[in-house]
């Protein structure tokens, strides 16, 4: 499990970098990306960095049990 753990720590440490570097402002402006219109870049980011991630995840999880 740590091994797991740690592989996604490097897998993501450039996305929470990126993340923490930006000003607040950044992450309130509007886009439209695909199906979502005027959408916070903050949203977007949640939904297609974290969520996403996460569905990876739980998906190996499902897999292996």
């Amino acid at each position: 499990m740590q091994e797991l753990v740690d592989e996604i720590a490097s897998a993501y440490a450039g996305v929470i970098e990126f993340v923490k570097s930006q000003p607040d402002d950044f992450w309130a402006q509007k886009r439209t990306f695909r199906g979502y219109v005027d959408v916070p870049v903050g949203d977007l980011v949640q939904r297609m960095v974290v969520l996403h991630g996460l569905a990876h995840i739980y998906s190996a999880y499902a897999a292996t049990m």
